[in-house]
């Protein structure tokens, strides 16, 4: 419509509605392009308040699996101090060795947690995001990153050595394959009378509880830094826990 009323004052020679026409084709424009930068940056908004409401749906995930091995270790090390007494009394009796036997099954499960991150790395990714975070925030969620990442490959480093060093390479201990599913757990294969006497298998079995204690100390610890992330998390999304 406004093409032709152009050409038809181009026409008629009139210079000033030619004027006219052509600020007003600016103006629609300059307004076309301010309605589209709107719509962008609302649209980023919107994407970026879902993407910071996925973060604190997956940072409470990672609450829960830290929660949920914390309460396996405790239930695993269930019977330790029994168990100690029965290796420091070397009582040959066919319970203790059972006692034994079932505690260091236990002890060699899988304490090595995996973190949901899906969101956390999608977010990293997002350059356009990441610009329109506060900076108290951005510093936040940059250490959030580093702590999950760090504490994830630290946690399996020390679970593998633990299995590795205290377990597999120990020769009162085997590898029980039995079981149909899951991680094989550790089997005592010598008599109540050779591992009490055995100062390395104590060491081990000793040094397996540290071990395992120092996994569930740096989990606990961790999940008080997920905790001040999501207060972070909450106060940029503008809510309340």
């Amino acid at each position: 419509m406004i093409l032709s009323r152009i050409i038809e004052h181009v026409k008629a020679q009139n210079w000033t509605a030619i004027a006219l026409d052509f600020v007003i084709v600016v103006m629609g424009v300059f307004v076309g392009l301010q309605v589209q930068e709107r719509n962008n940056a609302r649209g980023l908004k919107a994407g970026l308040e879902e993407a910071l409401l996925r973060l604190r749906d997956e940072a409470s995930l990672n609450v829960q699996v830290i929660d949920d091995l914390a309460a396996t270790i405790d239930e695993d090390l269930r019977g330790y101090p029994e168990a100690q007494a029965a290796i420091d009394a070397c009582d040959p009796s066919p319970v203790s060795r059972a006692l034994v036997a079932d505690l260091l099954g236990r002890m060699t499960n899988d304490f090595a947690p995996t973190f949901v991150s899906v969101s956390m790395d999608e977010l990293a990714r997002r350059n356009e995001y990441l610009s329109r975070l506060t900076p108290p925030f951005r510093s936040a969620f940059d250490q959030y990153q580093s702590r999950v990442r760090e504490e994830e490959e630290q946690l399996q480093t020390n679970f593998r050595t633990m299995w590795d060093y205290h377990v597999v390479f120990h020769p009162s201990v085997d590898v029980n394959l039995s079981q149909d599913i899951g991680m094989p757990s550790g089997a005592l294969i010598h008599d109540m009378q050779d591992i009490c006497t055995d100062r390395t298998f104590r060491n081990r079995f000793y040094g397996t509880l540290g071990f395992i204690l120092t996994i569930k100390e740096r989990i606990l610890e961790l999940r008080e830094n997920i905790d001040d992330f999501r207060m972070a998390l909450n106060e940029e999304l503008g809510t309340t826990p």
